[in-house]
């Protein structure tokens, strides 16, 4: 088919020798004679090159491919083109088509826009996408544009900016913001980040709605007011109301690492100026003037009159004597000389009885088995030995059994013995599996530290077999 319009002359047989291609006909009526006529269409040339021929047909060329009925796309109307017609150019009755057809499967396939000058390339070259829109009756705006622009065109170091412009107010499109060769994005000056259409960031704001919980850190700031609480260079101050600082159950306000105030108590200072104390003051001061009017005078080092019960502290004592009960109401526990409750430097004399309800021990008791070296087993099944020192006393208690290997039996302890034998009885022997009718006889010899059991007190050898065990105490002294 061929487009023209009835702007034409007639020659002798009634064709058309020239005509404008304008609309779509297969052939005309005369309307002189009535009768309808052929289309005799003129041959189309590009370049020297039929593009069309007089029988409406497109023609292959080495240059380009054209199919205005679409037979290689499938789509009527398109244009095609390329070396077997798979790219076409369409309107598929509600967007105009830029279409590739491929035998790929999983790639991108792109349209490509590309500036090539004439002249010497330089920061700045690009290009670009105009979106262009009739706004009012024959008004076009360029609404948006997309610009692919060079920040760097040195060979081998190129860099690309990826530039958005929007129209904004009826003024020409400009930038709004960039997605930079460095992944950076840079928005325009006076430009603002969004979420759901509320404000989160500015430049220099973040949004009312952002919470303080997504805060991680921040600037130096000159100020902050947080509801009265006002905090200014090196000044806190409350703009309504007095200002508290409230540390949790147990804890206190220190100050400058040193002084700590926990509500009740001030400690840690070395020195308080006033001339004006109000209340009772405790503890020891260097120097003391009589106030004018006081519940108990004092002199330079010295209390005189108050009463027990307002001492709360007091400095190094040379000594002490009371003369009613002493009673000590704190629960440290000791674990060495010192430390605890009450703790001296040198000896504790007391005259009477001593009632505890806890241990009395230098050394709390404690399974040494691990530790002790066990002497006349092939293999061990039981292996207890429990030591505990109060003062210079050791008391061993220990339970022992395995299968024998050996006609002796020891092991050793963590404590030196005086400089004297010690014998004690022992209430359980067996030997070679035989529990043993009388008791079997414990030694641990002057300053040694290896405990040798018989299996009689008569000092008798154990079996070099079978089960051989002894369960008893030993009670030395040690230096």
């Amino acid at each position: 088919m061929a487009y023209i319009t009835q702007f034409y002359s007639w020659a002798t047989g009634n064709t058309i020798t020239e005509a404008r291609l304008n609309g779509n006909i297969t052939n005309i009526t005369d309307a002189l004679s009535g009768g309808t006529k052929d289309v005799n269409v003129l041959t189309l040339e590009i370049g020297s090159t039929t593009v069309i021929d007089n029988s409406q047909n497109f023609i292959s060329t080495s240059k380009y491919n054209l199919n205005a009925d679409g037979t290689a796309i499938d789509t009527a109307g398109a244009i095609t083109y390329g070396a077997a017609q798979d790219a076409a150019i369409y309107w598929d009755g509600s967007a105009n088509v830029i279409q590739q057809t491929t035998a790929l499967t999983n790639s991108v396939t792109y349209n490509k826009f590309s500036h090539i000058t004439s002249g010497t390339p330089a920061n700045g070259i690009g290009v670009g996408i105009q979106f262009e829109v009739e706004t009012s009756a024959s008004n076009n705006e360029i609404g948006v544009v997309l610009d692919a622009v060079t920040t760097d065109v040195t060979g081998a170091s190129e860099d690309f900016d990826f530039v958005i412009k929007c129209m904004a107010g009826g003024a020409a499109a400009s930038e709004i913001g960039r997605f930079q060769s460095d992944g950076k994005l840079d928005l325009a000056s006076g430009a603002e980040y969004q979420i759901a259409g509320t404000d989160v960031l500015s430049a220099t704001t973040l949004g009312s709605g952002v919470v303080n919980s997504s805060l991680t850190s921040l600037g130096t700031l000159t100020s902050l007011t947080v509801d009265n609480v006002v905090i200014n260079g090196n000044d806190i101050s409350s703009s309504s109301g007095n200002l508290t600082i409230t540390p949790p159950a147990g804890s206190a306000v220190v100050i400058d690492g040193g002084a700590s105030f926990d509500g009740t108590v001030v400690t840690g200072l070395t020195s308080v100026t006033s001339t004006a104390f109000v209340g009772d003051l405790t503890g020891n001061a260097d120097t003391a003037t009589t106030a004018t009017t006081a519940t108990s005078a004092t002199t330079a080092g010295t209390v005189t009159t108050a009463a027990q019960p307002t001492i709360t502290s007091v400095g190094t004592l040379t000594s002490l004597t009371t003369s009613g009960v002493y009673s000590q109401d704190d629960t440290t526990d000791s674990t060495s000389g010192t430390t605890g409750s009450i703790h001296t430097d040198g000896g504790l004399g007391v005259v009477k009885d001593i009632v505890g309800d806890a241990d009395i021990y230098t050394r709390a008791s404690s399974d040494y088995s691990g530790s002790s070296t066990i002497v006349g087993f092939s293999s061990i099944s039981t292996q207890l030995i429990y030591t505990k020192r109060v003062g210079n006393m050791v008391i061993i208690h220990y339970d022992i059994a395995g299968t024998s290997n050996s006609t002796s039996f020891s092991f050793t302890v963590p404590d030196t013995n005086i400089a004297q034998n010690v014998y004690e009885t022992i209430g359980y022997t067996q030997d070679n599996g035989t529990v043993q009718s009388t008791p079997g006889r414990s030694r641990i010899d002057p300053s040694g530290t290896t405990v040798i059991l018989s299996k009689n007190t008569a000092g008798a050898a154990w079996t070099a077999s079978g089960t051989k065990r002894a369960i008893g105490t030993l009670i030395y002294e040690a230096t």
